[in-house]
């Protein structure tokens, strides 16, 4: 029984490894808690002194995330897993200055995509269905911070 118990547990640890470097929903890590847990229980059950060896996994699970997490941040392996950069453009674009304005599509509409106005390039949406690129295009109507074009 006690196999199981070190089955169950490598296997945990695997499984919150995969959860930590494989993009998704958590299913790896209830798999990983589910697999840790029930090896909790089997060597607590069936072990003598099984709080003891229990406890003990605890301890040497807490120090290994130590080392861990020591380890990704000395390895700068953090960057490539967290997004650090700020998505938000440093100027702020006030949509009400584009209206009646007159641009060119930088990508396809469809119905949404961007267009070049001056220096500012800005997300907008179509009005008239498709728009392909190149396309010159005037603001007909600002709703709710959203831009709307329509060919010229």
């Amino acid at each position: 029984m006690i196999f199981w118990a070190l089955f169950l547990l490598l296997l945990g640890i695997l499984f919150f490894a995969v959860e930590i470097f494989v993009p998704g929903f958590g299913i790896f890590g209830a798999f990983s808690f589910i697999s840790i847990t029930a090896s909790f229980f089997i060597i607590f059950i069936y072990v003598p002194y099984g709080f003891f060896v229990v406890a003990a996994q605890l301890i040497l699970l807490i120090i290994a995330s130590i080392i861990l997490i020591h380890v990704i941040k000395k390895h700068k392996i953090i960057n490539r897993l967290i997004l650090s950069e700020n998505l938000n453009d440093d100027k702020k674009i006030n949509p009400d200055s584009f209206l009646n304005k007159v641009g060119i599509t930088t990508t396809m509409l469809k119905p949404s995509g961007f267009v070049k106005f001056d220096n500012d390039t800005v997300e907008v949406y179509s009005q008239s269905g498709l728009i392909k690129p190149n396309v010159n295009v005037k603001v007909t109507q600002v709703y709710n911070k959203k831009i709307f074009v329509d060919k010229i």
